[in-house]
């Protein structure tokens, strides 16, 4: 079983949307507050937030070192910046000493402790959320098909154990989300 304290919530966020990080962040701080909370700010939180002054870490994704950063983010809008970032944010937790990451988006929010997804990392490497858990109803707005169109899985809230397939996965996401460049470079 692993303890509270190796465990890393984290989010990414553009400035324009650094308050809704920050108002997830102070929610984790109240509901976890063993957890080591980490943002990465898309584009450079430098000029427009006060790291020092935050209850978090900030991390510019420019630090990520990821190949040819600058032209990912000329390459995507915001949000899909955000969605790319989110694999590098997470081996970059376990790569500074995080066991455990629980990966929140910067639009939800915490009403008590997500114990039902930190207790699945007791049995398996990766957690994830459906968007459906049951058939809508006849008739329904947004139908099925429309919200299945944007996956079966929900990408804005995952758990995952600093384990060789979670890893492995996360790499094998991570080059996903590169992929693009590199096959426009080719």
């Amino acid at each position: 079983m692993n303890s509270p304290s190796d465990l890393a919530v984290i989010s990414v966020t553009t400035v324009n949307y650094f308050h809704r990080a920050r108002a997830l962040m102070a929610a984790t701080a109240r509901f976890l507050p063993e957890a080591r909370r980490i943002v990465c700010c898309a584009d450079s939180p430098a000029a427009a937030v006060d790291v020092t002054a935050e209850n978090f870490e900030v991390l510019d994704a420019g630090a990520l070192a990821l190949p040819r950063y600058r032209q990912l983010a000329f390459a995507l809008n915001a949000t899909g910046l955000c969605c790319a970032l989110k694999p590098h944010v997470a081996s970059h937790a376990f790569a500074t000493g995080a066991r455990r990451v629980l990966y929140l988006d910067n639009d939800i929010q915490l009403f008590r402790r997500p114990a039902e997804m930190i207790e699945a990392l007791d049995e398996a490497d990766f957690v994830l959320t459906p968007h459906l858990l049951a058939p809508l109803p006849a008739g329904a707005q947004p139908d099925e098909a429309t919200v299945l169109g944007f996956g079966t899985f929900n990408a804005g809230m995952f758990a995952a154990q600093n384990t060789s397939a979670s890893t492995g996965f996360l790499r094998w996401w991570g080059a996903r989300t590169l992929e693009p460049l590199s096959m426009r470079q080719a």
